[in-house]
């Protein structure tokens, strides 16, 4: 939720979200996935501080899709965004794939 809402969506908390969907159609750049990623990460400590994000990638036609379930020909067209996270008090990791 945190990931797809964009600031100012939620009422009385306006600096809540990342907006993903804003980036869609910018350039596809390592300053523009470095932005998004710290974006994740700020909101996250925030907003969810009983998970912590262990990685966020960026998933394209020339990333490697051993650890995904995706199938390069399906990426045409979006952006898919990976964020692997722990949540602490269970201690139970897993991978959040969007597709944006």
């Amino acid at each position: 939720m945190v990931v797809l809402t964009n600031p100012g969506e939620r009422v009385m908390i306006p600096d809540f979200g990342v907006g993903v969907r804003r980036y869609l159609f910018e350039n596809a750049t390592q300053q523009l996935f470095d932005e998004i990623e710290q974006r994740i990460n700020q909101q996250a400590r925030v907003y969810l501080p009983y998970i912590s994000i262990k990685s966020v990638r960026f998933l394209s036609e020339s990333n490697d899709f051993t650890e995904t379930q995706l199938a390069p020909s399906s990426l045409a067209n979006y952006m898919y965004i990976s964020i692997r996270y722990t949540i602490l008090s269970a201690n139970v990791r897993d991978t959040l794939i969007l597709q944006i």
